[in-house]
């Protein structure tokens, strides 16, 4: 499951855009938000999938288990209060 993380992770930093002067005066408008709020709805799918997953039987072990829980673990509120946010 870490890996859906680390995805995540690789697909923003692909698209990040900068701003070469001055900065950008539409960075909170309709369509970067919902991009934005699209990676959200992707971690609230991911943190709600893991009991499935783990209850089929897969258990995460080694470092990337322990960062998975770690990560899994300590998001829930963040997510949910991003994702207010940017809507």
């Amino acid at each position: 499951m870490i890996v859906f993380y680390l995805l995540l992770v690789i697909l923003l930093i692909s698209s990040v855009r900068y701003s070469h002067r001055g900065f950008y005066t539409d960075y909170l408008s309709f369509d970067t938000t919902n991009g934005i709020k699209g990676i959200f709805i992707i971690l609230v799918f991911i943190k709600h999938a893991t009991p499935y997953v783990i209850n089929a039987g897969w258990q995460p072990v080694g470092i990337m288990g322990d960062i998975f829980y770690f990560v899994n673990n300590n998001v829930g509120q963040w997510i949910v209060a991003m994702f207010l946010f940017y809507s």
